[in-house]
């Protein structure tokens, strides 16, 4: 029976209306997810992910990797190479050890559920990534500005060329030697990328990840985690509001596996600048999951001073596994009863920069013969070769004591 001009107005009514309770804003990570995908297969951390993606991203991050162009670019081909020829260089320096060795080391503690925290590490997702595949979510903490992946389709050329120098560049120290060089960092920042952004997809495209969305999020006093224009529209309301500068990237580690995310925030985690930004510590708690991974590494020796007791209380607070090197917490904070403790590798000194730091109690545990000592058959950290490197993991106890004041 053909439809009556009443039907008619009445199926164009419910098809409007239908079509308005959809998100008012696609993709601002603000509302209901629009995709079609599993609810499980979403991810919810932080701002979240709503099931849109952005295949320029992809784009963007396979051109800056030297894997694909797709802008017909004249200086991709010499990209390309010397790109391959650095990450060449890492593979067969640590990265294929540390994808094999970590996936088999840590997988009692590795569940899809699990939280990397990785403070002091820049935009170090690489190793974070190899160590620890199965995190579904990272969190990184730097003083380098987020930034954004640039509009490459709208650069000239030698605009391009420099573009690309500047990634090569900011990469080669973490590949090489497997940490950045903070001060080599703030130069490349300075002169042509405007944060960690491109890093960041470049290291996510070289691991073959499929990169579907990434958002410039801040953390607000108000404890809300939201877009960087939603953000800007809350200061107009409430010119009070202060937050917390970062960038989210939503990826899939395997086709049609489930949403994985790295969120890297600007902010400084010493005991001063906590105390400007009360709110970003309790935020970043509220989203960790079962279990939470602690990951420090090059971590300058920060916690070591009294003036970072507060992000250190908090990493051992919150974590229920701590992999680090001496850069990162004293070893004589983890006896405090609530740990077991794994040691990997060779302890001898610090490098001449941080001497002063050096840990005659960590040199005696791995002088033990009792520790077990594990071997660590790359080399990583400050003392990145081969050999003179060393890890400790620890595990949190099931019925570890309360931790002493």
């Amino acid at each position: 029976m053909k439809a009556t001009p009443i039907t008619t107005i009445l199926l164009t009514a419910i098809l409007l209306l239908a079509t308005g309770c959809g998100p008012t804003n696609p993709g601002d990570g603000a509302s209901n997810s629009s995709s079609q995908e599993k609810p499980e297969q979403l991810n919810s951390f932080l701002l979240g992910y709503d099931g849109l993606s952005d295949p320029e991203l992809q784009k963007k991050a396979d051109y800056l990797a030297g894997k694909k162009d797709a802008y017909q670019s004249k200086s991709f081909a010499e990209h390309s190479t010397a790109f391959d020829r650095i990450w060449k260089k890492g593979e067969d320096l640590r990265l294929k050890q540390i994808r094999t060795w970590g996936r088999d080391e840590f997988a009692p503690l590795c569940k899809e559920t699990a939280t990397v925290f990785y403070p002091f590490g820049g935009a170090d997702i690489l190793h974070s990534a190899l160590f620890f595949p199965c995190g579904r979510n990272t969190v990184m903490i730097g003083l380098e500005p987020p930034g954004t992946v640039a509009d490459l389709s709208s650069m000239s050329e030698p605009a391009r060329r420099r573009y690309l120098g500047a990634v090569r560049q900011s990469l080669f120290s973490i590949i090489e030697f497997s940490f950045f060089r903070t001060l080599a960092m703030r130069d490349d920042f300075a002169n042509v990328l405007d944060g960690v952004a491109p890093v960041l997809v470049v290291f996510l495209a070289r691991l073959d990840y499929e990169l579907l969305a990434i958002r410039e999020i801040r953390i607000v006093s108000d404890g809300k985690t939201v877009t960087r224009s939603a953000y800007e529209s809350m200061k107009k309301e409430k010119p009070e509001l202060s937050a917390v500068p970062g960038v989210q990237i939503f990826y899939r580690t395997e086709s049609e596996g489930p949403v994985h995310s790295v969120a890297y925030f600007s902010t400084d985690i010493s005991n001063g600048g906590l105390k400007e930004t009360p709110y970003f510590l309790p935020a970043i708690k509220s989203a960790f999951s079962d279990p939470t991974i602690g990951y420090l590494k090059a971590a300058s020796y920060l916690m070591h001073r009294d003036s970072f007791s507060d992000i250190r209380s908090f990493i051992m607070d919150e974590t229920e596994f701590l992999l680090g090197d001496s850069s990162g917490i004293p070893i004589k904070y983890m006896k405090d009863g609530r740990w077991d403790l794994t040691y990997y590798g060779r302890y001898d000194q610090p490098i001449n920069l941080f001497r002063v730091r050096h840990q005659p109690d960590l040199k005696a545990d791995f002088r033990n013969k009792e520790n077990d000592i594990r071997p660590l058959p790359f080399g990583i950290g400050y003392n990145y070769i081969k050999g003179t490197s060393h890890m400790v993991l620890g595990t949190k106890k099931a019925s570890a004591p309360e931790a002493k004041e």
